[in-house]
């Protein structure tokens, strides 16, 4: 004859039962919550876990209805610290590796993103930026200047530099361009930067109190064209006309970069 349940023992089973619930459900209810799509996976591990749950609640009526040995088995451990003690052990561990792998996993996924945007949305200007870059450096008070376009060897970068090039060309601007270098050569001319648009201030006139106009002119026709003002840094002066000059780096895109960065607007 089957011995009656005791308070702890129903505790106890209701217990282990709700924590094997609990084991089974969360993960699929949170990848559900995260807008995972359905799976058999997902359904197998909900219905498990919805039967524990009910098997803690109904522990009363279930076991009468099981054989004794194996209730009896089921009840002592159960009661026995030893067996929470395994249990809370694997609950751990299987968190920790689930958070690994999905550590691991994200970090993929983000690379594969940056890569994706890399060369899937490439930077460029649009016609109406080209046009008034153009404009703005066309206006008589602002002289042409002479600048050498440092690119390098990238078909993205060389497509971006084009339309850099289109825009200060047809403003009557002297562009020397020095395409396709290599990244050592890049660096050199850059001061150890390969991604990016910037510019380099070579030399200017050593007059004081006198900005330098060229870099000057750059960033203000960028800017009034929503280009993504441009880092730039200052060389020395030089009381030879002929050192003078400004450096425009295209270097690799950027891995970071994403159309809400608004370098590169997009077209409406």
């Amino acid at each position: 004859m089957a011995k009656a349940i005791t308070t702890t023992e129903q505790v106890s089973a209701f217990a282990v039962c709700e924590f094997f619930a609990g084991l089974f459900l969360v993960p699929p209810v949170d990848d559900y919550y995260h807008g995972a799509p359905v799976t058999p996976n997902m359904i197998g591990f909900f219905v498990i876990g919805v039967a524990f749950a009910l098997a803690g609640l109904l522990w009363p009526w279930i076991k009468p209805k099981l054989p004794e040995r194996f209730a009896r088995t089921l009840a002592d451990s159960a009661t026995d610290f030893r067996v929470w003690i395994v249990l809370l052990l694997v609950y751990y561990l299987s968190a920790s590796f689930s958070s690994f792998g999905n550590f691991a996993i994200n970090r993929q996924v983000a690379d594969l993103r940056k890569d994706v945007n890399h060369y899937a949305m490439p930077r460029h200007l649009t016609d109406a930026q080209i046009a008034e870059i153009t404009k703005y450096l066309s206006d008589p008070s602002r002289p042409p200047q002479r600048v050498s376009l440092d690119v390098i060897n990238d078909r993205e970068a060389g497509d971006f530099a084009t339309d850099i090039g289109q825009a200060l060309i047809a403003a009557h601007w002297k562009v020397d361009v020095n395409p396709q270098l290599k990244d050592t050569d890049f660096m050199a001319l850059s001061g150890s930067e390969l991604q990016g648009l910037f510019y380099r201030e070579e030399f200017f006139p050593c007059v004081s109190g006198q900005t330098p106009i060229t870099s000057q002119l750059l960033v203000e026709a960028m800017a009034d064209a929503k280009v993504h003002e441009w880092q730039g840094g200052i060389g020395g002066c030089t009381p030879h006309s002929s050192h003078l000059g400004v450096r425009i780096m295209v270097g690799y895109r950027p891995r970071t970069w994403h159309p809400e960065m608004k370098e590169v607007p997009a077209e409406e």
